[in-house]
């Protein structure tokens, strides 16, 4: 009895703890009350320990310049244990790193990043990597507006600049010296030279995040000095879309989802 009422009480405790996060990070201007609850509803639901949510409503972010990027998928990443890969992302996420998801295809990598960025209220802005990928799209070139030649920043570098998240997606795509621009922006300094435009310097909330799967073909090899820079959550394999569907379509016919099923794994 006297266990269960020691439970009881643990319980109670951090209920309170949590709601009185919730609570202060409305009185600070971190968002709407139900907005704010939906996002406690949603990490106590995975089990995200106590400190990592205190933590994360301590560091939701209240303005922003482009609010309109800031992403709320309409599922959740949903992870298999207290120790997964939301709770290692929003972790390592709160302690300023830059983060690589590695994992096959349809794990949910951008969906994770979606559901990290959602909590925090931090814009996200993605690029597709590819063999195709240049310095120029990386960093910008010279533009002529009005008849004046100046020039104009990549889209990359100025959210970046302005306080959003960056996600490349499948960045073992790239060229090499396309990583050279990745370890400029993730050392200590979190800066760049940019010719004929100037120093840019990473915003203190900004990051950078790579998704990579490793199997696929066309892929390159990152040296250590690029790996380093990104710490690495390895992804489970993918859930089953039948899964994915109810939670999404709950009153969906059983027939309609095994026929999305059989076109899922016809895709995948």
């Amino acid at each position: 009895m006297a266990t269960e009422e020691n439970t009881v009480c643990v319980w109670q405790e951090t209920k309170n703890a949590l709601d009185a996060a919730v609570e202060r990070a409305f009185a600070e201007g971190r968002g709407t009350l139900p907005e704010l609850q939906r996002k406690l509803a949603y990490l106590t639901q995975q089990a995200v320990p106590e400190n990592v949510i205190l933590q994360v409503f301590a560091s939701i972010q209240k303005d922003t310049r482009c609010p309109w990027m800031i992403p709320d998928p309409p599922v959740k990443f949903a992870q298999s244990n207290a120790c997964g890969e939301l709770t290692r992302a929003l972790a390592y996420r709160l302690s300023g790193m830059n983060l690589r998801l590695v994992g096959n295809k349809g794990c949910g990598k951008n969906t994770l990043m979606q559901s990290v960025d959602w909590v925090l209220a931090i814009p996200q802005y993605r690029i597709q990597g590819n063999a195709e990928l240049d310095k120029l799209d990386l960093l910008g070139g010279p533009t002529i507006e009005n008849g004046v030649m100046r020039y104009k920043l990549s889209d990359m570098l100025s959210y970046l600049r302005d306080g959003a998240d960056v996600v490349l997606d499948e960045g073992n795509t790239i060229r090499p010296e396309c990583a050279e621009v990745l370890r400029s922006l993730t050392d200590a300094a979190r800066q760049i030279e940019v010719p004929g435009y100037g120093l840019v310097k990473m915003h203190p909330v900004s990051s950078f995040t790579i998704t990579m799967n490793e199997d696929y073909a066309g892929t390159n090899f990152m040296n250590e000095a690029t790996i380093d820079r990104f710490t690495p959550i390895q992804m489970s394999e993918p859930e089953n879309i039948v899964d994915i569907l109810r939670r999404v379509v709950p009153d969906a016919p059983a027939e309609s989802l095994h026929t999305c099923d059989v076109i899922y794994h016809c895709i995948w």
